[in-house]
């Protein structure tokens, strides 16, 4: 290969591997926490660098119901997703929405309406994977069985 070819080849990969990086999959994320909560109607509580936070369902964890999930404490952006220990459940990724009142967002509570992926197995144990901000949070719970 000419040389010149190699310095085409050079700025290509430096260009590819800045947009890998610039991407996001190498954020600096904090290291997952992990809670037990086994009956998210009942809620559960956490703290994340010393902010309280409370999660619950307004309803029974169903397969195949959708339902809605209330955060209450202090964040820019919260995602969540489901998946079961070893057993991987397919893209699924919902986006928290911040209360609005009186014309302004308060960033203290937050709602996202959602439902379990499709288990094949049966199974009732979940893992909620909740991003908030940089901090990775992971809950074990169970669905009901209905």
């Amino acid at each position: 290969m000419s040389q010149s070819r190699w310095g085409i080849l050079l700025v290509v990969v430096l260009l590819a591997a800045g947009l890998f990086f610039q991407s996001g999959w190498f954020e600096n994320k904090k290291p997952s926490m992990l809670l037990d909560c086994p009956d998210l109607t009942q809620g559960c509580q956490f703290a994340v660098n010393g902010a309280n936070y409370r999660l619950q369902s307004t309803s029974p964890i169903s397969g195949g119901v959708p339902f809605v999930l209330d955060l209450i404490g202090p964040a820019r952006q919260i995602s969540a997703s489901w998946q079961m220990q070893g057993m991987e459940m397919g893209p699924n990724q919902y986006r928290f929405m911040s209360h609005i009142s009186k014309g302004h967002q308060d960033n203290q509570q937050w709602q996202v309406k959602m439902a379990l992926p499709l288990c094949t197995q049966a199974r009732s144990d979940w893992l909620l994977t909740l991003q908030i901000d940089q901090h990775e949070i992971t809950i074990k719970t169970l669905s009901g069985r209905r």
